[in-house]
Formats: C-alpha cells, structure tokens, sequence
C-alpha cells in the first residue's frame, strides 16, 4: 500500500539463480533493491481499469490495497492475465479485495484447466470489448506487464476508442 512505505513488500518471480536462492537467506540479511520505477497507476479522479500481465500484479496489488484502505469512491475492475488461475499471485488477497464493493477482479488464464468457468485466452482486442465496462471510455487504464502484453493492450484499447491521454502503461522485462 503505498499508506505504508516504511513498510515495502516485494513480489519476486523465481526465475534465475538469485531469485530461486531468495528463499535461503537469513531473515536479517541486507541487500539493496533499486526502485520502485514508474509512475502512479490513478492519476485522477475516474474509475479505473487495472490491467495487468504476469508480474504486472504488484503495482495494480499497491494500488488496491491503497484503494481499500482509503475507502476510495471509485470503481475499480482488475483484469489480471495470467498463465494457470490455479494459484495466482496473491490469490487469497484478491478473493478479499473482489469482495469490496466497488472493487471486481476478473481472472483470464492463457491455459486454463477443464474446470474453468470464466473468460481465459491471451489478451486481445475481442477479449476486451468482452470484458470492459459498457461506458469504458468514460474510465481510466494502467496497464502493466511484459512488452508484448502490453503494446497488444494498449492497440487493442486504442482500437476501442479509448483516448490515448486515457491510458498508462508501464512496460518491464528481465534484463
């Protein structure tokens, strides 16, 4: 939440050797992260799509958890693709944040298993038109994730008639 910068949270992707041996520190080890980058996700007073890829769930979860605890009067529609909706990254939060009134989150996995219900599939203009709110050019975006989600996205926003000055995308890759 960003109401509590003196106490920052990570989300780490265990992709390489640093990352996977993250678990084996001790608990008072010191070491320097650098960031956070970028800029805020809800830059004025309208409802806000949230659409993260991936990874791109950590600033949209500051963003939430920010919303929350400021009873923040604005709707919010997280649409939050990811790869298998089995175990999502901070599943049991978003369960609780989903049940927020003015909160939605909508989970859209690129491989889903045969028991899934919901919307599934790769990000796509189709997708969104599906999934956004009827009077979506009246809201706002944040966008983030990996470069090619988010260039398809942002198109795909465009393609819906979103205003450009409408949408904020945050776009990161392993370096």
């Amino acid at each position: 939440s960003a109401n509590a910068p003196e106490r920052p949270s990570f989300t780490v992707k265990p992709v390489g050797d640093f990352t996977s041996a993250l678990a084996d520190l001790d608990r008072d080890a010191h070491f320097l992260i650098d960031g956070p980058h970028g800029s805020p996700a809800l830059v004025d007073e309208r409802d806000c799509v949230l659409i993260a890829g991936g990874s791109g769930i950590t600033p949209a979860m500051s963003v939430l958890r920010t919303a929350a605890e400021e009873d923040d009067p604005r709707r919010l529609l997280l649409l939050h693709f990811l790869r298998d909706a089995s175990r999502p990254a901070f599943g049991d939060e978003l369960h609780e944040l989903a049940r927020r009134e003015r909160i939605d989150v909508v989970l859209i996995p690129s491989q889903p298993d045969e028991r899934w219900t919901g919307p599934s599939g790769r990000i796509s203009r189709e997708l969104l038109e599906q999934l956004l709110p009827a009077d979506r050019r009246r809201w706002s975006y944040f966008v983030c994730g990996p470069p090619g989600m988010t260039d398809t996205a942002e198109q795909a926003l465009r393609e819906l008639g979103i205003p450009r000055g409408s949408i904020r995308v945050e776009r990161f890759a392993l370096a």
